[in-house]
């Protein structure tokens, strides 16, 4: 099985190699299981890196969009009082 998966560039070489020593063991199951565990920690550990970058992004575009509506709500207000005439 192993073999086979080093064919393809899909699985990353950690997986083949537990494979590989799951065949020779004959603990096949028990080194799949590992494998699953190491590549949901690794997905979880890219997924926080992820969101800590995007989070000061996101934090920005949003100061942007707030900026936008204070200025379309703002502007109105002192181009009509820079209009008064005071008597």
């Amino acid at each position: 099985m192993a073999d086979s998966l080093r064919e393809y560039d899909i699985f990353p070489p950690t997986i083949i190699q537990l494979v590989a020593s799951g065949e020779e063991v004959g603990a096949l199951t028990e080194m799949l299981n590992k494998g699953v565990d190491f590549l949901d920690k690794e997905i979880e550990r890219k997924i926080k890196s992820l969101l800590v970058k995007l989070e000061p992004i996101m934090t920005l575009i949003m100061a942007i969009i707030v900026g936008f509506i204070l200025i379309g709500v703002y502007l109105p207000m002192f181009d009509y009082i820079t209009h008064l005439k005071y008597k």
